[in-house]
Order: structure tokens, then C-alpha cells, then sequence
């Protein structure tokens, strides 16, 4: 069992109002078998994730996103997602 496998998700948002992120884009690290929840000001359109299949589960409902990773991930791997407002 890997304790500290760390994944670095990178988010994007994307929406037709004007949104103000910092300048560098957002990022958050998970571990496979745990989950990790994303709660937004906003209803969420969508969600697309690159590499999908590296996670066991990737739910949106309402303004909140939760992404559970799988085994398949490897250390230090970089996982682009994008939210759509």
C-alpha cells in the first residue's frame, strides 16, 4: 500500500463571466484511495478531466466536484482538469 503517493491536479475554470484567478494556475495534490472535494461558488456545467481513467470516481453535483483517484497514478504525474461554469 503506497502511503504518499501525491498527484498534482492543475484547475482550470472556465465560464462566460469574469472570473479572477491567480496568476499561476491553481493546483492540489491527492493520493490514490482518497478522496478529494472540490467546493465551488457556483453551479458547475461540466467537468472534464484528462486521464480519466486514473481515477476510480470523478462526481459533479450542483457547485461541488469530488475526484477519487486510483492506483493507476503515479508519483508526481500531473492531471490537467477543467471546469465549466
Amino acid at each position: 500500500m503506497r502511503l504518499l503517493t501525491w498527484v498534482a491536479i492543475y484547475i482550470r475554470a472556465c465560464a462566460q463571466r469574469q472570473l479572477h484567478l491567480p496568476s499561476k494556475t491553481p493546483e492540489v495534490c491527492i493520493r490514490p484511495e482518497l478522496s478529494l472535494t472540490l467546493c465551488f461558488d457556483a453551479k458547475l456545467a461540466r467537468v472534464e478531466v484528462e486521464g480519466r481513467e486514473w481515477f476510480r470516481r470523478v462526481k459533479l453535483v450542483d457547485d461541488t466536484l469530488t475526484l477519487v483517484a486510483s492506483e493507476a497514478l503515479h508519483d508526481g504525474e500531473r492531471v490537467p482538469v477543467t471546469v465549466y461554469f
